[in-house]
């Protein structure tokens, strides 16, 4: 994954007036812009501002999208399993069938 979280804790006396306590959880703007431009905005003081929005639907989407692979995968796991059961049983036979002879 391009975006990696961050854990961040906002100045008392921030730039924007953001009053909050503790840490907090999120993507850099910058990051963000890089990948999902449609998700940051850019405020009348010039700070970079994320809607989370536009990420959770994106992200959605890639999931929707690993979801499919993983049932390919499954597919393709089924298919070498029933091929790889069947190769044993002609051995087993071939074998029985020598065991007969001698």
């Amino acid at each position: 994954m391009r975006l990696q979280p961050l854990r961040y804790e906002y100045k008392s006396y921030n730039a924007m007036g953001i009053k909050s306590e503790g840490e907090h959880v999120g993507f850099g703007a910058q990051a963000v812009q890089k990948i999902i431009p449609e998700a940051v905005t850019k405020n009348d003081k010039g700070y970079l501002l994320v809607n989370n929005d536009p990420i959770m639907w994106t992200m959605l989407n890639a999931i929707k999208e690993q979801q499919k692979e993983i049932e390919q995968v499954r597919i393709q796991i089924r298919q070498l399993r029933a091929s790889h059961q069947e190769r044993p049983r002609s051995k087993t036979i071939k074998s029985n069938q020598l065991n007969s002879v001698n």
